[in-house]
Order: C-alpha cells, then structure tokens, then sequence
C-alpha cells in the first residue's frame, strides 16, 4: 500500500511538473507575440507611409502632364501666330 501510495505521489508531482512547465510555455509565447506587434504596427506605418509617397509622385506626375499639355498649347498657338504672319 505505501509503495502505491508513494507512486501516485510521485505521478501528481510529475504531472504538476509538466502543467508548470506549459505554462511557462505559453508564457513565453505571449511574450513574443507581444513582442511582435510593434514590429507588425511599425511595418504598417510604413507601408502607409509609402503609400502615401506613391499618391504624391501621382500628384506631380500629373501635374507635370498638365504643365506638358500647356505647354503644347502655347506652342501649337505660337505656331498658328507664325503661320498667319507668314501669310
């Protein structure tokens, strides 16, 4: 009977060994995951960040077409003055 008793004993401890050390491991997986977002909320910032960048660069691109544009205006209208001076 002791010798049983002693077993069980030794089974409990085991078992309350295996229980603390999973609960160390889910420990430390919080941690890192916690770890882990800013990194995450840091890589967001930075994909807005270049985003943002991209829709300036449309900005200008454009607005160099405009300039462009106008500026094809201005030469067709220099052209046509040339041509009516010429006649």
């Amino acid at each position: 009977e002791q010798e049983q008793h002693q077993e069980q004993e030794q089974e409990q401890e085991q078992e309350q060994e295996q229980e603390r050390e999973q609960e160390q491991e889910q420990q430390q997986e919080q941690e890192q995951e916690h770890k882990q977002e800013p990194e995450q909320e840091e890589e967001q910032e930075h994909e807005q960040e270049q985003e943002l960048e991209q829709e300036q660069k449309q900005e200008q691109e454009q607005e160099q077409e405009l300039e462009q544009n106008q500026n094809q205006e201005q030469e067709k209208e220099q052209e046509q003055e040339q041509e009516q001076e010429q006649e």
